[in-house]
């Protein structure tokens, strides 16, 4: 048996080899056990020279010198016997990774923004995450705090930048080591975007109806607006963000111009009552978002009926459609009252495709020939009224 060193978390390979002092005795196949500062690490069976040798992987060993010894507790012919060596225990060399450095990525970050400093901690040899370790932060060398990793490894910080933060932020990771694993420590770049406080005003935007092309005009400058001033001081090439309230659909980006002007346009949908501009969030820019009431009246409809024919005392079915005039877009869930010879002889709704049906069955008191029948759409959200009339023929049964 020889001497052997080996770092915690790796695996090394012990040998030592079995020899009888009576050459005629065989000494293959015997068992042999390897122990290391008295505790069992690995056992394998001699070869036909006596050699044995197994694998073991290095526990959690304070560093220096430990006892090692190869035992054979003996068999019907050979006596018990061992070998001592030294085994030298080295500290795990650890890697520690601050979020974003492993693969080369500069994280962004905002003055008074909470930044969430990740690190992770494994072992070299094993790449084994190193639970309970406590891990200290600092931003631009200075001490933000510590964290303790978790079982996968992780240690995790939240530090808020201050609103006065100046320059980029450099965040380092530190383990110190402990008794079985060495220091480490890491380090990465937060770029931090400076944002600049503008004004941002909805200058004009259309009332019009239900399915309508209409216009938003916004302005973002660098200070508040005077009075009958509306175009000075504005910030051109910043994306501005439209939307209906409430919260209903994107109508457009668009990006501000020389004078800080912003031009979108979308068709109005049902129930909006303003229009809400802000910000992209991607942009240097930050200003408080803009809301300006619009109105907003159903559009025009225009409702459609199919003739229609069948037996009296028979079962048939009135149909009808309502579209809007504007943009063809279907009137849907609309109320569709149907009507016969002038009176009103029930109602339904429209569906998605802006159709509505009633099922019938005339009576024999109707009477054989034409009859008129229509259909009226109530006002809707989305649809204005209208009516349609066709025709109904009626056979005998």
């Amino acid at each position: 048996l020889t001497n052997k060193g080996g770092a915690v978390g790796e695996k090394v390979t012990l040998s030592a080899k079995l020899k009888s002092n009576d050459p005629k005795v065989k000494i293959q196949g015997l068992e042999v056990k390897f122990l290391v500062d008295g505790k069992a690490a690995c056992d394998d069976r001699t070869d036909a020279q006596g050699q044995v040798s197994c694998s073991w992987k290095v526990p959690n060993l304070t560093q220096g010198t430990k006892p090692l010894e190869a035992r054979f507790a003996g068999n019907d012919t050979l006596a018990p016997g061992k070998a001592t060596a030294q085994f030298l225990a080295a500290k795990a060399v650890t890697k520690l990774w601050i979020d974003g450095s492993h693969n080369n990525l500069n994280m962004k970050a905002k003055p008074g923004e909470k930044l969430e400093l990740i690190a992770f901690l494994t072992r070299k040899h094993d790449d084994a995450p190193l639970e309970g370790r406590h891990l200290s932060f600092t931003v631009n060398k200075q001490n933000v705090g510590k964290s303790t990793t978790n079982g996968r490894g992780f240690a995790t910080l939240h530090y808020r930048l201050p609103d006065d933060f100046a320059g980029d932020a450099h965040a380092d990771a530190y383990f110190e080591g402990d008794d079985f694993n060495v220091a480490s420590s890491d380090g990465n770049i937060f770029l931090v975007e400076h944002i600049k406080n503008g004004f941002l005003n909805v200058i004009t935007a259309d009332s019009g109806k239900t399915g309508e092309e209409l216009h938003y005009w916004a302005q973002l400058t660098r200070n508040k607006p005077l009075p009958g001033i509306p175009f000075s001081d504005g910030i051109e090439g910043v994306k501005l963000k439209f939307l209906f309230d409430p919260g209903i659909g994107w109508i457009f980006t668009a990006t501000t111009g020389p004078t800080g002007l912003a031009h979108a346009h979308g068709k109005v949908p049902q129930s909006a009552n303003a229009v809400r501009v802000w910000v992209d969030p991607t942009s240097d820019w930050k200003a408080e978002e803009a809301i300006r009431p619009i109105s907003v009246v159903p559009g025009p409809a225009k409702v459609t009926m199919s003739d229609s024919s069948g037996l009296l005392a028979r079962p048939l079915t009135l149909k009808a459609r309502a579209v809007r005039t504007n943009d063809g877009a279907p009137c849907a869930a609309s109320r569709m009252n149907f009507e016969l010879r002038g009176a009103t002889i029930g109602h339904s709704f429209t569906n998605g495709a802006g159709d509505a049906t009633l099922d019938i069955t005339p009576s024999i008191g109707l009477g054989t020939g034409k009859h008129s029948i229509g259909a009226k759409a109530d006002a809707s959200g989305a649809c204005g009224s209208d009516r349609a009339s066709a025709t109904l023929t009626m056979s005998a049964p």
